[in-house]
């Protein structure tokens, strides 16, 4: 994958995932990466509209297509403007279950596996990430906070059974 497009953000993730493993430990240290977050009181429904969006047939049809064109090209297979742009976006008490269950050290290696490589500067360098714990994109952050059970109220309920926490809603205000 290369990292071409968005050189400065991604520059500005590495520096504080680094300083987060130099602070605290690899063996600490967890990176959430959602592409878009939805909810709360703000723009109630525009990621679920979105999302339908970016998760249906025409949606799919067209980055699949353009994938095969790219396929065709000496170019990098990659187009990360594209691939967030059509990254289907994730609630925000998906995120904030998943980054809770993190926090309380619920979210463990078996999980989640082994960091994913391959990633390429602008000059073609590979890239290491730190072997952290990742929990990466939509359906992964869906995953984990499914399967990452909560102790709320004194009761162990996942967090989409259980949403409330001495009588304040759950993600209120997000």
């Amino acid at each position: 994958f290369l990292e071409g497009p968005i050189e400065g953000y991604i520059d500005g993730k590495r520096l504080a995932e680094s300083t987060a493993c130099e602070l605290f430990g690899t063996e600490n240290t967890i990176v959430v990466g959602p592409s878009f977050i939805y909810g709360g009181k703000r723009f109630p429904t525009f990621g679920k509209v979105y999302r339908a969006f970016v998760e249906s047939f025409i949606a799919k049809a067209y980055v699949g297509g353009n994938d095969a064109l790219r396929g065709l090209s000496q170019a990098p297979l990659e187009d990360w403007v594209e691939k967030s742009l059509f990254s289907s976006p994730v609630e925000v008490e998906n995120v904030a279950g998943v980054l809770s269950a993190a926090a309380l050290g619920l979210v463990t290696r078996e999980m989640v596996g082994d960091r994913k490589q391959g990633f390429f500067d602008l000059q073609g360098k590979p890239i290491e990430y730190d072997n952290v714990l990742c929990v990466d994109g939509t359906q992964e952050i869906e995953r984990v906070n499914k399967e990452a059970v909560i102790p709320r109220n004194g009761v162990n309920a996942s967090s989409k059974t259980n949403k409330v926490i001495k009588g304040v809603p759950f993600a209120e205000g997000a």
